[in-house]
This record gives structure tokens, C-alpha cells and sequence, in this order.
């Protein structure tokens, strides 16, 4: 029995990048089907070894605190906070049990591959014929959405972009070994996304400064990029607007920027509740709560009810409006129970596939970056696919890969 459920689990998880890519909800589902396998496993196995896991003891008193602070609302929000559960449970699952053959990750790898290759295809078509291949247009203010029906597409791929690129560079030709990653980072910039843009350059950066064997291929990339960005004011105007001219208008006035007004409410609700915060989920309420429409100055409203958003678009910004100070000390001991052991040692015993993870990784956890709610599907998903993963390979010590930079 344990090794059939081993199996269906194991086919799950190599069609999660996939699923997460095309359907979602399906691969929401799949999640928690696979984590309530896992626990029927560790109950059949009686291997329960996982739970002391410090991540997990980090992330379970995390989880504890945020429903604890969410009792004293609607039924809805605790059933929110309550389901937060699975995401760990499914981390554990990859972790201890699933990713723990190497022939598993190497299908995972093939997996992760295919999922970015498919929204690059749907991308370049859509900006070669004009529509996508399920009939869809560029977006209103003409960015490309590739196989989705508005522009989720560039902060899917950006994700996806080194643990689908960085491996196929030490099996590829030293001619062609760069050419997946400048497809990829192409594609990206092509799709017109600012954030995603910026936290694939992040990337890139993190790339350079922590495995030098491909700090030149970086540089090149760097230069490339920018090159790209320079070339889309002719070959696509709707993209070089949006990544250079309204992002430069943006900065420039930031406190009146639709962001800059959704932070302001931020910090005036976290302001009223410092230590328990509003409970899970609850921005979406809290946001049109009239005694926070409070600006910058002493005679604005901030915005009033018309700036506001379901999530803080930052995931720590979230964890303290929700859960309060003690909340977010204890969601980002569980993050650093993450990085700090998926980065270790990485400098000495370099390896590509733990470093594309890894910085796969610290993009979506990294501090100053606007972001979905950080359990969003399918970002979510992503995300703790790859920390499961790097999790894995700090553990079996993998030998450096050779590299053709």
C-alpha cells in the first residue's frame, strides 16, 4: 500500500508544473490531494519524523498564532487561516518522501522545463499573429498575455526561468548553452510585467555574485537584457511604455501611485493593530474600512475605497496585517529555516541546479518586491515546489555539475 501511494503522489507532483501553468484550480486540488496522501502514508509507515523538521515546528507555530488571532472573525476567515495547513503538509510531503529519488527530481526537472517552454511558444505566437492560440489579444493597454486571458503570464515564467534554464546550460553545447536562459529572459521582458522583470534581474544578479563560473555569462546576460529593452521601443511599443516610461512615471511619484496608496493603507491598518493583527485574509475587508482612509497628508482620504485590493501585495506586509508583529517574527523564522540551509555552502560545493533553485526561491521571498497573496495559486505552488526541491538537493550533497561558461 505505502508504495502505491508513493507512486500516485510521485505522478501528481511530476504533473504539478504543468497543471499550475494551464489549470490552477486542478492543480490546487492535486496539492492537497497529495498532501492528504502523504498523511495516510506516515500513518500507514508510522513515520512521523517530519513534524520536527525545524521549518516545520517554525511554521506550525506560525500557522498556530494566525488562526489563533483570526478566532474572533467571521467563519470564513478562520476556514482560510485553518486551510493554510496543507501547504506546509505538502512541503513536508516533498521533502521527506517524494523528491527524495533522484530519478524523481530528474523527471520534475523535464516537467519544469516543459511548463516554461509552454508559455514561451504561446507568447511568441501571440506577438507574431497578434492573438493567442485560444484566440486571445494583447491586453487593453497592449500587453502580451501569452496562454492566459489577461497578464499573469510574465510573473509565471519569471518563476519558472532558472530551474527550467540554468540546468539544460551544463548539458547543452558551449555555442548554444546560453540560448535557452535568452529566450527565456526575452520572453519575460516581451510580456511587459515590471515586477517580474525586475525580480528576474534580481535573479540574474544573485547568479552572479554567488556562482562565479557564470559571472561573465551574467554580465552577457545583463547587457543583453538591456539591449532588449532598448530594441522593444521599436519592435514592441506597448512593452518598452510599460517597462521604462510609465515605470519611470511610477517612481518618480510614488506616494500618489495606486501602490504607494495600497502601502499607505497598509501601515495605517497595522498601526491600529501592531500585535494581533486583523486576522488571515482579512486586507480585502480591513482595505474598505473607512477609519484608515487616511493619505499622506492630513486632508487626504488615501484613496478611499477606490484604490483597494484583496492582498497587501507583499507577503510580509501581509503576514503583519494579518497576524501582527508575533505574527510576522515567526513567518520569517520559517523562511529563513528555508534559504538559510538551501544556501549553505553553495559558494564552496557550487552546484546549478541548487543555485537555479535557490534563486528561484529567494525571488518570490525576497523582501522588496510587490507580490500576489503568498499562498495564491498558482504561485504558491511554485514556490514550495521549489523550496521542497532545494530542500532535497542540500540534502543528498550534490557534486558540482560541469559548466560550458
Amino acid at each position: 500500500m505505502p508504495a502505491q501511494l508513493f507512486r500516485v503522489m510521485a505522478a501528481l507532483v511530476l504533473a504539478l508544473p504543468l497543471l499550475l501553468v494551464v489549470a490552477r484550480g486542478i492543480a490546487d486540488g492535486a496539492l492537497s490531494l497529495i498532501g492528504l496522501l502523504f498523511l495516510l502514508h506516515s500513518a500507514l509507515t508510522r513515520d512521523w519524523s517530519w513534524i520536527r523538521r525545524p521549518w516545520f515546528v517554525c511554521g506550525l507555530a506560525w500557522w498556530g498564532w494566525l488562526v489563533a488571532v483570526t478566532l474572533p472573525y467571521p467563519s470564513s476567515y478562520i476556514a482560510d487561516a485553518v486551510v493554510i495547513i496543507r501547504y506546509l503538509i505538502f512541503l513536508a510531503a516533498l521533502e521527506h518522501l517524494l523528491l527524495a529519488p533522484q530519478q524523481v527530481r530528474r523527471w520534475l526537472s523535464y516537467s519544469v522545463m516543459t511548463a516554461a517552454a509552454y508559455i514561451v511558444f504561446h507568447t511568441w505566437w501571440q506577438f507574431i499573429f497578434g492573438r493567442s492560440l485560444f484566440g486571445h489579444p494583447r491586453f487593453g493597454d497592449g500587453q502580451l498575455t501569452g496562454p492566459y486571458d489577461r497578464p499573469r503570464a510574465g510573473a509565471v515564467l519569471a518563476r519558472l526561468l532558472y530551474p527550467a534554464t540554468l540546468p539544460l546550460m551544463a548539458y547543452l553545447p558551449r555555442a548554444i548553452a546560453l540560448l535557452p536562459l535568452i529566450l527565456g529572459m526575452a520572453t519575460v521582458m516581451l510580456l511587459g510585467q515590471r515586477m517580474p522583470v525586475l525580480l528576474m534581474l534580481f535573479g540574474l544578479f544573485l547568479i552572479a555574485i554567488l556562482y562565479r563560473p557564470l559571472l561573465k555569462a551574467s554580465v552577457l546576460m545583463g547587457v543583453t537584457g538591456a539591449l532588449l529593452i532598448g530594441i522593444s521601443a521599436t519592435l514592441s511599443p506597448p512593452t518598452f511604455n510599460r517597462l521604462v516610461t510609465k515605470f519611470s512615471s511610477q517612481i518618480l511619484n510614488f506616494a500618489n501611485d495606486h501602490y504607494g496608496q495600497v502601502y499607505t493603507r497598509v501601515f495605517r491598518v497595522i498601526e491600529a493593530n501592531p500585535w494581533l493583527g486583523t486576522g488571515a485574509n482579512s486586507f480585502r475587508r480591513e482595505c474598505f474600512n473607512p477609519a484608515y482612509f487616511q493619505g499622506l497628508t492630513p486632508m487626504s482620504d488615501g484613496g478611499g475605497a477606490d484604490i483597494c485590493v484583496i492582498h497587501p501585495h507583499n507577503i510580509y506586509l501581509q503576514a503583519l496585517v494579518e497576524s501582527g508583529i508575533p505574527g510576522l517574527l515567526l513567518f520569517i523564522t520559517m523562511v529563513l529555516c528555508w534559504l538559510i540551509p538551501m544556501g549553505r555552502g553553495l559558494i564552496k560545493n557550487p552546484s546549478i541546479t541548487r543555485l537555479a533553485l535557490f534563486v528561484a526561491a529567494l525571488m518570490h521571498l525576497w523582501p522588496l518586491s510587490a507580490a500576489s497573496s503568498y499562498f495564491a495559486m498558482p504561485y504558491a505552488g511554485i514556490w514550495i515546489l521549489f523550496i521542497g526541491w532545494g530542500l532535497v538537493e542540500t540534502r543528498s550533497h550534490p557534486q558540482p555539475e560541469e559548466h560550458p561558461a
